[in-house]
């Protein structure tokens, strides 16, 4: 059990530190913000870009295409560092010869859809405790939040989205065994 936790821990880190250094490797670089800005205003007019961005963060906003500009950058920026995450793993774990190349470039495409399945899955959880839960019952409009209350608000989501996490896939192996 402390292996797998470990495991779990080392290949969390892992993932992190791949996604930091894609991120800073690309925010350098002008032509990647460029060129995510100039699809978005070609491609979405404003009133599809203020319903995204309601849809988003639950409430309007006064610059949508900003915000689906920052998405999307996140985005993007998540698939390449789990790309490279996959692909150092992959070569890692297998001695690359010219018999094991096909059989590493099949294995590195299921893991990294298995990869992100897992990521966006549990990005897609902690972005539903958030937004269904219902905070006006809770805190009151006028109340302002101390940074110690907003960090044991995050604690609590990313907690809860690591249950449900944890409970989504306990349940798929026990539908995969019946």
């Amino acid at each position: 059990m402390e292996k797998n936790a470990f495991s779990f821990i080392v290949k969390s880190v892992y993932l992190l530190a791949t996604i930091f250094f894609v991120a800073v490797t690309i925010t350098r670089s002008s032509s990647f913000s460029s060129i995510i800005n100039t699809l978005i205003i070609e491609n979405i007019d404003p009133a599809s870009a203020q319903q995204f961005a309601y849809y988003l963060i639950g409430e309007e906003y006064p610059e949508p295409y900003e915000l689906l500009a920052f998405n999307c950058e996140i985005f993007f920026i998540s698939i390449f560092g789990i790309l490279l995450f996959c692909t150092i793993t992959i070569i890692i774990k297998v001695s690359i010869s010219p018999i094991s190349l096909i059989k590493m470039v099949t294995t590195g495409f299921h893991y990294f859809f298995n990869v992100c399945k897992k990521f966006f899955s549990f990005i897609l959880l902690i972005w539903l405790t958030f937004r269904l839960l219902p905070y006006d019952n809770i805190l009151s409009a006028n109340l302002t939040l101390s940074p110690t209350i907003l960090g044991v608000i995050v604690v609590f989501h990313v907690s809860a989205a690591l249950f449900l996490y944890v409970l989504m896939q306990k349940i798929t192996k026990l539908n995969r065994r019946i």
